[in-house]
């Protein structure tokens, strides 16, 4: 067997095995949490066999070097690629922020808008904006009397049941 063929090989098995691992890594979740960052990681290894496989595969196909200069050559450049893969797509993307959720204690001192009016001794609902989007809360005033929709608000609180207790913010 010649070694174009066994870089098509390679480039063939780590393409599949690539794709599989895409569809499927929440299977084999655990070898990665075993070294997170590292290079051991099934997808940083994955895609050194296919670049190392492509880039030699291609250079034997169109150039005129000897075989052992090709596997160095693609080394190299399989190095360079896989490392940025690493460093700029894939530990950045393992270190972001995994949930969106926010606490109900976070709402203390935030800042609203009443959507449905709050009446005296009653409960409406507020919008609280955030990094994260906008969320609707129920809410009452903490004088208990009651905020027309439209007025902006300030969060003093939250009661036992997680209702925002609210203040009307007064326009100077």
């Amino acid at each position: 067997m010649d070694i174009q063929t066994i870089y098509l090989y390679g480039l063939i098995i780590g393409g599949v095995m690539t794709l599989l691992y895409m569809l499927f890594g929440d299977v084999f979740e655990g070898i990665s949490e075993i070294t997170p960052g590292c290079f051991l990681n099934p997808t940083v290894i994955l895609s050194f066999i296919a670049v190392l496989s492509g880039a030699g595969y291609i250079m034997e196909l169109r150039g005129s070097l000897n075989s052992a200069s090709i596997l160095v050559l693609a080394t190299l450049i399989s190095l360079v690629i896989v490392s940025i893969i690493h460093f700029f797509i894939l530990v950045p993307l393992a270190k972001s922020e995994q949930s969106t959720a926010i606490s109900r204690v976070d709402y203390i001192g935030k800042k609203g808008e009443v959507i449905i009016t709050i009446p005296a001794h009653g409960i409406g609902e507020v919008l609280i904006k955030s990094g994260f989007g906008s969320t609707g809360n129920i809410a009452k005033c903490v004088s208990n009397t009651g905020i027309p929709q439209g007025t902006l608000i300030s969060v003093i609180e939250i009661d036992q049941d997680g209702v925002l207790i609210v203040e009307p913010i007064l326009k100077k």
